[in-house]
Parts: C-alpha cells; structure tokens; sequence
C-alpha cells in the first residue's frame, strides 16, 4: 500500500458524518468550524471538500477538472508546502468571497501551462469567476483520496463562486 504524500499519514483520521443506514453527507461549514475551534483532541482539523471545477484559461474555456474546496489550514496540517509561491493560508479562509485564490497541482502546471515559473499571479477563470495563483503543490502531492488527483484548490469561503446555485 501507498502511504498518502503527506507529513505523518499515519497519524492522519478522517471525519464522516453518516445516518443511520451508514449514508454519508458532508458536514456543513459552520459544523466544520465548530469542530475546528472547540478541538482539544487533534493536532488540527482541516476541511476539504471535491468538486468539478470549470476552467478558462486566457480566455479560452478548458474540460472541468478535478478540483477541491480548501479550508486555510489544509496544507499547513497536511504539512506540504508549494514547491513554487506559496498554499492556501488560514487569512485566505476568513470571510466569503474575498480570496479569489487557488493552488495548482504540479502536473497540472506541466500540463496546462509548460511549467510555466512566471505562473504565480496570473489569473484564470473558474466558473465563470477570476481566481488568481498563488501557488504550485509539490509533484508528489496528489490530495486525499488514493487513486484520483486534483488539478485545483480553492479556500472553502469561495464556495459560492465556484459551486453557483448552491
């Protein structure tokens, strides 16, 4: 088996919310936080969540790609760092709508934009909206979830940009 890319996988415990015939739905945000800020058991408590996420790029609308909403502590919990700028901080996770940033995975600034290194700072379109990158996650770092990757992380309190409708 394939230890997950992550600081301590080993120590690492995932937190579900199931019903009574086992059906799992994720926690909603303001539980999220009330786990996160009344925790004395964790060393941390991050949050994430997967999604789909649209793309145009220079104008030019690209297929979704896998994607992840981000709470600001994700990577610092995880302990992976960027291997190019910086990851998502908790100061880009405070208020809804105000940090249109996201960090891209490493084959995906291969892929998309030939490894790029002026890539920090640019500003691509997610959903319709403009985002702009602040960061580039190491090429070993995949996500969470063994057997798939993710292209793009967003902080969670751009949700309604990212997810319209919702």
């Amino acid at each position: 088996l394939k230890m997950l890319p992550v600081k301590n996988p080993e120590q690492l415990v995932l937190l579900r919310h199931a019903d009574s015939r086992a059906t799992v739905t994720p926690f909603g945000y303001h539980t999220y936080k009330q786990f996160r800020d009344q925790n004395q058991v964790f060393s941390g408590l991050p949050a994430y969540h997967p999604l789909r996420l649209t793309v145009s790029v220079d104008g030019q609308p690209e297929p979704a790609v896998p994607g992840q909403l981000v709470s600001g502590n994700y990577y610092s919990v995880l302990g992976v760092n960027a291997a190019l700028g910086r990851t998502i901080l908790p100061e880009d996770d405070r208020a809804p709508s105000e940090s249109p940033v996201c960090v891209i995975s490493y084959n995906d600034w291969q892929r998309r934009f030939a490894g790029d290194p002026d890539i920090v700072g640019k500003i691509i379109h997610l959903s319709g909206a403009p985002f702009t990158i602040i960061g580039v996650t190491r090429p070993e770092f995949f996500g969470l979830e063994v057997g798939s990757s993710l292209d793009i992380s967003v902080p969670l309190t751009m949700q309604t940009q990212v997810m319209p409708g919702i």
